[in-house]
């Protein structure tokens, strides 16, 4: 903890006492001794973003300029977003992605906790927090950024509203909640609950709700997936990805894996402006890399 070296234990307990947004700040704090900032709010990956080195929200795939006869393209998986499904579109195009690329390795690998319904290693960025392998963002493993780094690699960027929400009803689904999902009073006590619970733990829920900045670039703004596909165009952008790699196959479509909240869209939820301001601020990097309305 970094910064708190440098601003000192006592003054971020002041700032958290006198402050009425006293949570927010702790979580701004957080996501900055993450980004490994020099001071608060202005970290290294910040000014990238600003300089407009990193910029998501452009309409332009980064592809390479011929089809290649030995492709070499690995898959960094961005919880919720898709994911699963193009984990299983590669199987059928015999390629290893994500769940299965046993290449695939961090620092402080060990078996998962029974929490985690998977027989591979995970990644424990806390004695008590894991993630599976291919949820681990490689900007915080170095020794998993160099193995995404001896392909080409490719990622799926959403909305973060959008990606909490289907969080919620896929968590929701899992522990087999009674009464109906598209409940607003259910939601918000839920993303009451888990944005608090992720400025004490950001890896919590098998890294699912860790920003997705921190999976397309480094801590000092160096990008770190080079084609950024877009959920909300996400066949017409894979397809036109996997021609240019000459992995293009007509006769097999992207399956449908953990559908959530399909029948419950964000708007049917109408949730509060206070909690919607909430969550922007928790994913506020992701914002400025240009995702979300």
């Amino acid at each position: 903890m970094t910064v708190l070296g440098k601003i000192g234990v006592g003054t971020l307990v002041l700032l958290v006492i006198i402050s009425s947004e006293g949570r927010w700040l702790a979580q701004l704090l957080l996501q900055t001794v993450w980004s490994k900032a020099n001071s608060v709010g202005q970290s290294a990956l910040q000014k990238e973003i600003r300089k407009g080195h990193m910029n998501a929200s452009s309409p332009r795939l980064n592809l390479p300029s011929h089809g290649l006869s030995k492709p070499c393209l690995k898959f960094i998986h961005i919880p919720k977003n898709a994911g699963t499904s193009i984990e299983h579109l590669g199987k059928k195009l015999n390629l290893h992605w994500g769940e299965f690329d046993d290449s695939l390795r961090c620092r402080n690998a060990s078996r998962c906790h029974q929490t985690l319904p998977i027989y591979r290693d995970c990644c424990w960025p806390r004695k008590t927090t894991a993630c599976s392998l291919w949820h681990y963002p490689p900007s915080a493993d170095a020794h998993l950024a160099a193995v995404y780094a001896q392909c080409s690699t490719f990622g799926v960027v959403r909305d973060p509203l959008r990606r909490f929400v289907s969080q919620y009803f896929w968590i929701t689904k899992a522990h087999h909640e009674p009464g109906p999902l598209c409940d607003r009073e259910k939601f918000e006590a839920y993303a009451n609950r888990t944005l608090q619970r992720l400025l004490e733990d950001p890896w919590i829920e098998d890294c699912h709700l860790v920003p997705q900045v921190h999976y397309v670039a480094s801590h000092s703004g160096q990008r770190l997936c080079d084609h950024i596909l877009h959920y909300e165009k996400l066949r017409s952008e894979l397809s036109l990805l996997l021609k240019s790699y000459n992995l293009f196959d007509a006769k097999i479509s992207l399956p449908v894996s953990n559908r959530g909240g399909a029948a419950c869209p964000v708007e049917a939820l109408r949730m509060s402006a206070a909690l919607q301001q909430r969550i922007r601020d928790f994913f506020h990097l992701d914002y400025e890399l240009g995702l979300g309305a």
